[in-house]
């Protein structure tokens, strides 16, 4: 993003501007906030990355929503490869030829396995305050963590103890777990039994609609923060840091009507090759770059102010 395609995209939606003069900064594009009926160019549009802050209401935003709140239009801006990871000697498209092939086909693939042993799922008589307080910590109240299917492991247990417990479930079965440390006080915080291939499956995958829309995070706490903030989308986690061949057959066979990625803040670039990819399958594809440090666990804004859309139609 520069100067010249943030003038260029301003003049198209006829939208005015200013690039110099009184509250223009040297890094900026400046427009009249609509958020707030500021009329003095107080918004500006920061010159190396298309993202925009009013210094009157302090919204914040990226430039396709600005367009869209004040036009009602959906746009498209050409990407260059500035998020490429440092020392990279390819190109998005290039990643994105290397990441998956050009066609998926689709198989199913499902099975059974058993939970821990010592698993317990919460209910109205769990006493552990202990993961109840973790819990309540990370926005997770009893209530929303029996509707999620969440349990734990206590100290009665050799193996996989004090563990914050995901089942995995497709078709209402369970097909694998992964468990997170709620003690603070072991090295490994994040639990994957051995025999449970993440890449295969998606948390949350059961409650995708068909022809839905779908936002793809990382962990199952940034899962359930967005379920919680009601955003009209179904999160589904990936458990790791990217998509799998198999992850990505599943979300084709629901067949979704719009999908966006959201990745945490460091996998902006995965974020972009794996929403590139899925404009193969998916009609209206966008992706999140999140603020350094940030992900949508973290993460206090509007997600759906922050997409950037290379698919729309």
């Amino acid at each position: 993003m520069n100067e010249q395609i943030i003038c260029q995209i301003l003049e198209e939606a006829d939208i005015e501007y200013k690039t110099k003069g009184k509250n223009v900064g040297e890094n900026t594009v400046n427009v009249c906030c609509p958020f707030c009926g500021d009329t003095n160019y107080h918004l500006g549009i920061f010159k190396d990355g298309g993202n925009f802050n009013c210094w009157v209401c302090q919204k914040t935003g990226n430039l396709q929503y600005l367009v869209y709140v004040i036009t009602g239009d959906r746009i498209t801006i050409p990407e260059s490869n500035q998020y490429l990871p440092e020392g990279a000697t390819e190109d998005l498209g290039d990643y994105v030829k290397k990441i998956l092939k050009p066609k998926v086909k689709v198989i199913s693939k499902s099975r059974t396995t058993t939970l821990p042993e010592g698993f317990q799922y919460i209910t109205e008589l769990t006493n552990n305050n202990r993961v109840l307080n973790y819990l309540e910590g990370r926005g997770v109240d009893r209530i929303f963590a029996q509707k999620m299917g969440i349990g734990y492991t206590d100290h009665l247990v050799k193996k996989n103890r004090f563990l914050i417990v995901f089942p995995i479930t497709e078709n209402k079965k369970v097909v694998g777990w992964v468990g997170r440390d709620y003690t603070g006080m072991t090295t490994k915080r994040h639990v994957i039994p051995g025999e449970f291939d993440i890449h295969d499956y998606l948390y949350n995958f059961d409650n995708i609609p068909v022809n839905g829309k779908v936002i793809v995070c990382e962990g199952p706490f940034d899962a359930l923060t967005l379920i919680r903030k009601n955003l009209g989308y179904t999160p589904v986690a990936v458990l790791t840091s990217g998509l799998g061949k198999q992850q990505i057959n599943k979300l084709i066979e629901k067949k979704p009507h719009t999908v966006i990625t959201c990745l945490d803040s460091e996998m902006t670039f995965k974020n972009i090759a794996y929403a590139e990819y899925l404009t193969c399958f998916v009609p209206w594809v966008g992706w999140v770059g999140l603020p350094k440090g940030e992900d949508p666990d973290s993460f206090k804004g509007n997600i759906l102010e922050q997409v950037h859309w290379i698919k729309t139609s």
